[in-house]
């Protein structure tokens, strides 16, 4: 969807039913799209490998990024927000609301995805013990070891024979 709205930006140049605010910049918009874009695949390959290496460290890089893009949405939903309240409108009441709404929703996703990144990067591997790469066969509760800080974040399980969900604070050894 990005994409479509990027490519008539760029085709275009600014020029949208919706909108004269952009008029004569769609060009230079499209084209930071394309580069928010690219570095979006560089962070995602970035945090794939430090995943893959187990250095939990660097997924604070990502999570800085999505910092970096919150401000961007921060800033395009204040200039819309802007646009809608002059007189004349620069912008279409409904199509401000609409962006309005979708950008809050990609703001608040965002945040909670900075959340887990923070968090991944301070407790990943603190949650439960790995078995040893040597094949001891440790009973099962030392391998469910669940560190003080899980027992604020709920879980949810599903039970299979009657489709119901549970939450519960602590993990049981036959969920591991």
């Amino acid at each position: 969807m990005a994409s479509v709205i990027v490519l008539d930006l760029y085709l275009s140049d600014g020029y949208l039913f919706y909108t004269r605010a952009l008029e004569g910049q769609g060009t230079k918009v499209a084209k930071a799209f394309l580069v928010i874009v690219a570095i979006s695949f560089f962070m995602h390959f970035l945090t794939i490998m430090a995943w893959r290496c187990g250095r939990s460290r660097l997924y604070l890089l990502h999570a800085v990024w999505q910092l970096f893009l919150v401000g961007i949405l921060i800033y395009i939903l204040t200039n819309v927000i802007h646009a809608m309240n002059f007189s004349p409108p620069r912008i279409l009441i409904a199509s401000g609301y609409v962006i309005t709404t979708f950008f809050s929703a990609v703001i608040l996703l965002e945040l909670w995805w900075v959340f887990v990144m923070v968090d991944a990067a301070f407790f990943e591997g603190f949650y439960y013990r790995r078995p040893s790469s040597r094949g001891d066969n440790d009973d099962e509760e030392t391998q469910c070891k669940v560190d003080s800080r899980h027992g604020a974040v709920p879980i949810v399980t599903v039970d299979s024979r009657d489709c119901r969900l549970f939450l519960s604070h602590e993990l049981s050894s036959t969920e591991c």
